[in-house]
């Protein structure tokens, strides 16, 4: 389910919802091991977002901001579901994100962003290798930046 209300003529939102029931109708690994009715990998039960524009146009050109939060629930990295290793999931999620950029009519666009505001510690990966042992790819910290693009007609 998505959406977006317009608040007035400069101030809008949008949001979404979304339910994914994923999981494994058979899935029997080997003689011990069966994952059926297990929750696939990667694959989060409820993910929400929300944000808050603003656009406006001025002398410079088109302004706009931007405000995000997404969430998701708690996922796991594999089949097994924390059977075999209980750390090879991530717990439930929000980022809080925001842009602001102005458009020229020249066609050059600036921008300033920031992503992952709150600056969340979360795993993005996690690589399971010989035994038990794993590697973590960690995501992105809070991190800031600037953007110039220009688009040719």
């Amino acid at each position: 389910i998505e959406g977006r209300w317009n608040l007035s003529d400069n101030w809008s939102t949008d949001f979404a919802y979304g339910y994914l029931d994923a999981t494994f109708d058979e899935f029997v690994f080997n003689t011990t091991l069966d994952f059926s009715g297990n929750q696939m990998p990667r694959s989060p039960k409820n993910t929400f977002n929300l944000a808050l524009n603003y656009e406006q146009p001025t002398p410079l050109g088109d302004f706009s901001t931007r405000l995000a939060y997404s969430w998701r629930d708690s996922i796991f990295f594999e089949a097994d579901n924390n059977v075999r290793d209980p750390e090879s999931s991530e717990d439930a999620l929000g980022l809080l994100d925001f842009n602001t950029q102005i458009a020229t009519s020249g066609g050059w666009t600036y921008s300033l962003w920031a992503r992952n505001l709150t600056d969340e510690r979360y795993r993005r990966q996690v690589l399971n290798s010989t035994g038990s042992s794993q590697r973590g790819i960690w995501a992105e910290p809070r991190t800031f930046g600037i953007r110039a693009s220009y688009q040719f007609d």
